[in-house]
């Protein structure tokens, strides 16, 4: 069986189009606007297939149950429980819920010239990415707040403004975690990787030995670091051999050249020079100073 709309207990609300090519004219509303929204609840046999797609976009988010979803030329994907979907306009689609446990799912068409930049932050795989922790409950409480704004009867400019710039707000907050995600994945690769260098002081790696190390491209460990730390993974690395060699000035009495060779300098002077160049001070300068 396949039920294309109408559930108990829905939420079902499409704008006018007279009122839209008025309203939409508006400043405020014209970047980003909502042309229907609503909430279908155990979406028994829900079902929809557009062979031509539609000129909104249409954001799916999957509050319970599971559903499918084919867009374009893309297999069939399974839609779990918090998994949101944005599909883009006048784009082959078809989904529908799972005959054994269908979705409930909130859903909003929207259109502006600014559409096209919001779906674009959005780290969309196949069209679908998955919500969690706090940021489900908080774009669930948006949601809610957007269509009692919009089912206002009236219609008024204010509402309308109000709404669709809680929509921004959705959408970045998509966008928001997946920054945050992201962000904590690259601490852990850093964090990996400066360990990784702190044990091979004395070895003279290379950023290919580095990358290798944490399972990423050279060019993708390069920005990584450098989000993270703000310099270069050499230049982070020179630090930690150079830090290393003030302790042993400070707890041993080792000569210079022990020492540039314990942190990995074949060099000597090469050692100076960049001891100099980190510290603001020759090495022997720095000794003088820390043992008087």
């Amino acid at each position: 069986m396949r039920k294309r709309k109408g559930f108990e207990s829905e939420k079902l609300l499409v704008l006018p189009e007279i009122f839209l090519n008025k309203i939409t004219k508006h400043p405020l509303i014209s970047p980003l606007f909502i042309t229907d929204i609503g909430f279908f609840p155990i979406a028994k046999y829900h079902y929809r297939e557009r062979a031509e797609g539609t000129p909104a976009y249409i954001l799916i988010f999957c509050t319970a149950g599971e559903g499918w979803i084919e867009v374009g030329t893309t297999e069939r994907q399974h839609v779990r429980k918090h998994d949101l979907i944005v599909i883009p306009p006048h784009t082959t689609h078809s989904y529908g819920a799972s005959e054994t446990s269908p979705w409930s799912i909130c859903w909003i068409h929207f259109c502006g010239h600014a559409a096209a930049l919001y779906y674009d932050l959005l780290p969309l795989q196949e069209a679908m990415m998955q919500l969690s922790g706090g940021a489900t409950v908080q774009w669930l409480e948006l949601f809610d707040d957007c269509y009692e704004s919009l089912s206002e009867k009236n219609y008024s400019l204010s509402h309308c403004i109000y709404a669709n710039q809680l929509l921004q707000h959705m959408l970045s907050l998509v966008s928001l975690q997946y920054a945050r995600q992201s962000n904590n994945m690259s601490n852990h690769y850093v964090e990996h990787s400066i360990e990784y260098m702190k044990q091979r002081l004395a070895v003279n790696l290379t950023i290919d030995n580095l990358a290798e190390h944490a399972h990423l491209s050279r060019s993708h460990y390069l920005a990584v670091f450098k989000q993270i730390t703000g310099t270069s993974p050499m230049h982070y690395f020179m630090r930690l051999r150079i830090q290393q060699a003030c302790r042993y000035i400070e707890l041993t009495d080792w000569s210079m050249k022990e020492i540039s060779a314990k942190v990995g300098f074949r060099d000597a002077l090469y050692f100076s020079r960049a001891f100099s160049k980190i510290m603001g001070q020759s090495p022997s300068e720095y000794q003088r100073k820390m043992k008087g």
